[in-house]
């Protein structure tokens, strides 16, 4: 992943298996849009029904008070998914909804809650990693016999993972392409970006930054003027509340925009231009200041003190959410966004310790297939961390791992002066 700074918001784009991203519907109903009034493929275990109205979901509440709707998919163990869901109205008083997966209700995206009344009019957005090769999705709604609740854009899909803590993946939307950032290289760089092709998060309120700091980050490669490498911002025509890094005659360009108003705060690069070569580009806003960062150094700042909150705005990679047509045409890595400020120190670490994660034939995790580490040992002669396994023992300098054996290490390790003892 390459460094996570402070409030970590998500981290993206940080693969090294090169199979494809495919942004397949699992969704029995293929696009989700009810089109059809055939719905046999939902099971309903509490006497609820299903029915299609003007191409929506109409479930009832059922005479238990409460139904579940169920459909099934074909999964992968492992496997982080995300479901989605438009809430679009009931004719109830509860008003209840939830989602029960592997033996639990989920908790929402954005309300943090499994099974709840929940407002009408609203996307909602549920997260889980499969345990099985096949898992039961269950929609449960609350209420009457004579209740109904009206549903439409079920979506469900695999997604690419957020490995920050947060563990909120990305949508896959057509077909992303992943390759190594450099031949032998472990990283995996994206590519491939169209209108179609192109990767999103929802709306997610913990990227609601306000008028505090922030910073957003992505590695790039190639590409062309007016291109959009990364952004958070509302899907529609207005683009209120934004965070975007862009291209444009020749340089990386900066934006920000308050919500609610029309105009952006923008800067281009003073120095750094793009090219056929990876750069590491960095948006923070520290203390009310907006700054430009490209490999480490500072390309300009501006004043920026606006609020940047929206209930609406998603983050979209490869493409503008709300103008599809600025595309990106070169390779993207390491995107990340968070709600805190690196100092110009941090950003020149960071830039140091992950330009060599590009290099060719660059190793960046353990040896081996554990991820369990048994031992730790630090040579503070040489700056080489010795990480133990059940697979062996991995020697990194920086984030590059250099070296490995391949003998188990299960209990100690013992580095100095370039001599390791282990057990």
């Amino acid at each position: 992943t390459g460094y996570m700074h402070g409030d970590i918001k998500g981290a993206f784009l940080s693969d090294t298996d090169t199979t494809n991203a495919v942004g397949t519907e699992l969704h029995p109903n293929g696009n989700s849009n009810f089109s059809s009034t055939d719905v046999s493929y939902i099971s309903n275990t509490a006497s609820g029904t299903a029915t299609v109205t003007s191409n929506q979901l109409v479930l009832s509440g059922g005479t238990a008070g409460y139904s579940d709707h169920i459909i099934n998919i074909t999964t992968v163990v492992g496997q982080q998914y995300v479901i989605s869901i438009d809430y679009v109205s009931n004719s109830g008083n509860n008003g209840s909804i939830g989602m029960y997966v592997n033996g639990a209700y989920l908790n929402e995206l954005n309300d943090n809650s499994g099974y709840i009344a929940r407002s009408t009019g609203k996307t909602y957005t549920w997260y889980f990693t499969a345990d099985a090769t096949n898992e039961n999705i269950d929609l449960v709604t609350a209420g009457s016999a004579s209740n109904t609740y009206t549903f439409d854009n079920w979506t469900i899909k695999a997604v690419e993972e957020d490995r920050s803590v947060n563990n909120n993946g990305l949508q896959v939307f057509g077909t992303v392409t992943k390759s190594a950032v450099a031949t032998g290289a472990d990283l995996v760089a994206y590519s491939g970006w169209s209108s179609s092709n192109y990767l999103r998060q929802p709306y997610n309120s913990d990227l609601d930054f306000g008028t505090g700091d922030y910073y957003m980050s992505i590695w790039a490669k190639g590409g062309a003027n007016d291109q959009t490498l990364m952004v958070r911002e509302h899907t529609g025509s207005d683009e209120d509340g934004s965070i975007l890094i862009f291209q444009s005659s020749g340089k990386y360009n900066f934006y920000s925009r308050r919500d609610g108003t029309g105009g952006w705060t923008a800067f281009s690069a003073t120095n750094a231009t793009y090219g056929d070569y990876w750069s590491h580009v960095m948006l923070v806003r520290r203390g009310g200041t907006m700054y430009g960062y490209v490999n480490g150094n500072l390309e300009g700042s501006t004043s920026f003190g606006g609020n940047v909150s929206n209930g609406d705005a998603v983050i979209s990679i490869g493409r503008r959410a709300s103008n599809n047509t600025q595309t990106y045409s070169g390779s993207l890595a390491l995107a990340k966004i968070g709600g805190s400020a690196p100092s110009a120190e941090q950003v020149k670490k960071i830039y140091e310790d992950e330009k060599v994660l590009f290099q060719e034939n660059a190793k960046c995790t353990l040896y081996g297939s554990s991820d369990a580490v048994t031992a730790l040992g630090y040579d503070d002669s040489n700056n080489v961390l010795h990480v133990g396994t059940s697979s062996g023992r991995s020697e990194f300098q920086g984030l590059r791992r250099i070296n490995n054996t391949t003998t188990a290490v299960t209990t100690a390790i013992s580095a100095s002066n370039g001599l390791v003892a282990e057990q």
